[in-house]
């Protein structure tokens, strides 16, 4: 329902493609994601935790509050988390309704996010007002996915940038692992909701 979360940053990359070794999340240790992005001007992996940072991890990115706004009532809470997350899957349209009346509702929310019915995600924040698509199969389970997202805009980054993905934006989770294609399809072709 809500949980303190620390986003690092594990690896980065100036070429598509090109890691320096891979990161395996399953051997660390509570609720652990890692987010894999690659895109024209560079790769890039992030991992949320619930909890303090491992101190043998990489450089700690952001420190947040997430709260499951759907199961949360407790205004002081949704007021103060950063991030707001659905765990009710919605329609597309619905999505939108949900994220923009999230989000001017609660002045502390630097993102919010929620599971589409047709799989992936929608997201909305970085000051940016149009709402972006995590295409993929990332299951609405995931609730650590928004913190991922949260610590690509603290990078620097911007949501509208995931649309560029090149070939991969992987989710992997402890058990079982799942990705999703980034930029608006899966591999074969636009994905239409």
């Amino acid at each position: 329902m809500r949980h303190y979360v620390t986003v690092e940053l594990c690896e980065t990359s100036s070429s598509p493609g090109a890691w320096t070794s891979p990161l395996d999340v399953r051997s660390m240790p509570g609720p652990t994601r890692s987010l894999t992005v690659s895109v024209p001007s560079g790769n890039c992996v992030l991992v949320a935790r619930a909890g303090l940072a491992d101190p043998r991890g990489g450089p700690v990115l952001d420190e947040h509050f997430a709260v499951d706004a759907d199961a949360c009532r407790e205004r002081r809470w949704l007021d103060c988390a950063d991030v707001l997350y659905s765990s009710h899957p919605r329609s597309v349209d619905g999505a939108g309704r949900w994220l923009t009346g999230i989000a001017s509702a609660h002045a502390g929310c630097r993102l919010a996010a929620v599971p589409l019915l047709c799989g992936g995600w929608a997201a909305l924040g970085g000051g940016d007002l149009r709402i972006a698509m995590v295409p993929g199969k990332i299951p609405p389970e995931q609730w650590l996915l928004p913190s991922c997202l949260h610590g690509w805009l603290v990078s620097g980054r911007s949501l509208r940038e995931l649309a560029s993905a090149t070939d991969e934006c992987s989710l992997v989770v402890c058990r079982p692992q799942v990705s999703a294609v980034a930029g608006g399809g899966h591999p074969a072709g636009p994905r239409v909701c």
